[in-house]
């Protein structure tokens, strides 16, 4: 096991860390795999594997391909260039289908199916394939960003509330471009957790990245990079930087015009990722918008039971979408009944759960401060859920993945910090304190280690000398465990205790407010 201590000690990632995860992305990439045969095939499918030739016209910008026309203001390519990559590394040839004969949407698919419109199964089934190893590594992803802000037990529950969930395994299980695009919006939420924890050019530079990938996946998340530069005009305004005085003062300034670089960065990414681009960017990304919208537009007309009528519409029929389709508690139910012959029926769980999660997430961001980890993974992920909402006109399943992703990363925060508030709340003896060398915890290299895990020690700035974070320390300092024992823990501070009140209390408020609204739609139907 040497080689897994060194591996992780390269990447700063705990070893239990290591595994957890390891067994996670196995689990839901086995749950993937399982339906890979019995999912339905969906008419998109064709599109995606068809369009797996863009991989190979990549390096080629003067093809015919990157013309100005339908097939390439429809989606942007990189989910695309996934199809490719997978069929390649599966052995199959990524011309599934003739260039010029894509599934025609106005015709059935036995219509399609005589004209060679439709790839053969087995492309179909490498493609995937491919989305369920995708999958895994959204799992991946939403165990590791709840992980960061709370605890390992966070993590977990936030993963898996995620893989039983209808609409993961049927998404896992398809070739299509919403896996993606919500594994780049969670690791969007990742980066811009490390920035706020440690702000640095790079980091900034990746968050930037991220959000280009899922804009060359699906437009909405250039969107989010415009919310996230207007999060930092906010920064620099509430510092004040004409009244700059100290070395946190710049810090909060430096994030700020770090925030201010993301949507260019995004944009220049996502040019990148698109040949089609290249001739004319600005002028091309607004066909596509335009177009897109117009698509969207024509999905509500047609399908007149999928039409959304604005954004009060899109919220019940997500709700009813959590209630009914997505509800982990409801196939908890069935399972637990089909056991012991006793289940329930708690049809709104999910949706409550999630909503207490967030209301959680906003107190420790008002608690944190505009520049926690906390905040920046508010903005990032509330973003997309505001842009999928105010943008769905056609009510379609596929659409609510990064909303669920983003209840179940909530859910998991709010079982992290009742795990760590567990001893506190009921009385319980504490966690014998770790000692390392005769020393509970100390300055090395620069990096302060805190003492406990609790919520006020979750989050702290790191130390070093002319660095990010609060004033340099010296290095020779240590904190021991002198006057704390095993034995008689601390108690906790009053400021420490009263802040878990409120926040218990503001999240039972926030639940009972939404069951208010849940019992009063369902009174008007």
């Amino acid at each position: 096991m040497r080689w897994l201590h060194a591996l992780t000690a390269w990447y700063r990632v705990p070893t239990r860390d290591l595994l957890i995860g390891a067994a996670l992305f196995g689990l839901a990439l086995w749950v993937g795999l399982g339906h890979v045969a019995t999912t339905q095939f969906h008419r998109d499918e064709a599109r995606w594997v068809g369009r797996a030739y863009f991989i190979e016209e990549l390096f080629n910008p003067g093809s015919e391909t990157w013309a100005d026309a339908e097939l390439t203001r429809n989606q942007p390519p990189l989910a695309s260039y996934l199809m490719g990559v997978g069929l390649v590394v599966q052995g199959r040839d990524p011309n599934t289908t003739p260039r010029n004969l894509l599934y025609d949407f106005g015709r059935s698919e036995r219509w399609n199916q005589l004209r060679g419109r439709i790839p053969a199964t087995e492309d179909i089934s490498a493609g995937r394939r491919t989305d369920s190893f995708v999958g895994a590594a959204l799992i991946l992803l939403v165990y590791t960003v709840a992980r960061r802000l709370t605890n390992r037990v966070g993590g977990t529950i936030a993963a898996l509330a995620l893989i039983p969930n209808p609409l993961y395994i049927y998404l896992s299980s398809l070739a299509n471009s919403d896996m993606l695009l919500t594994v780049c919006v969670v690791a969007a939420a990742a980066a811009g957790l490390a920035l706020a924890r440690r702000p640095t050019w790079w980091r900034a530079v990746l968050l930037g990245v991220m959000l280009g990938l899922g804009t060359s996946t699906k437009l909405s998340p250039m969107l989010v990079a415009v919310v996230v530069a207007a999060y930092g005009v906010l920064l620099l305004v509430a510092n004040q930087p004409w009244r700059r005085r100290d070395d946190e003062d710049r810090i909060r300034l430096g994030m700020g015009l770090m925030l201010m670089t993301v949507p260019f960065t995004a944009f220049a990414t996502f040019v990148l990722s698109y040949p089609y681009l290249w001739a004319d960017p600005i002028r091309r990304i607004i066909y596509m918008f335009e177009f897109r919208s117009s698509e969207m537009e024509n999905q509500g007309e047609l399908w007149q039971d999928r039409q959304v009528a604005g954004t009060f519409d899109a919220i019940e029929r997500l709700r009813q979408r959590m209630a009914e389709q997505f509800s982990v508690s409801s196939w908890l139910s069935g399972e637990v009944r089909e056991r012991i012959g006793w289940g329930w029926t708690l049809p709104d769980a999910d949706l409550l759960l999630g909503a207490a999660g967030f209301g959680l997430l906003f107190l420790l961001a008002a608690h944190y401060g505009l520049r926690s980890p906390h905040a920046l993974v508010i903005l990032l992920l509330g973003s997309q859920v505001a842009v999928t909402i105010a943008g769905l006109q056609a009510d379609f399943e596929r659409y609510y993945l990064p909303i669920l992703a983003t209840f179940a990363i909530a859910f998991g925060v709010l079982i992290g910090q009742l795990w760590d508030w567990r001893q506190p709340v009921f009385g319980f003896a504490r966690h014998r304190l770790r000692r390392r060398s005769g020393q509970v915890s100390q300055v090395t290299d620069g990096a302060l280690t805190p003492v406990s895990g609790g919520l006020l020690s979750r989050y702290r700035q790191r130390v070093r000398p002319g660095g990010h974070g609060v004033p340099s320390a010296p290095s020779s300092v240590t904190l021991t465990a002198a006057r704390t024992t095993p034995d008689r823990p601390p108690a906790a501070a009053p400021a420490t205790t009263a802040f878990r009140t409120l926040v218990v209390s503001v999240v039972l408020a926030v639940t009972a407010v939404v069951a208010q609204m849940v019992a009063v739609t369902r009174s008007r139907q």
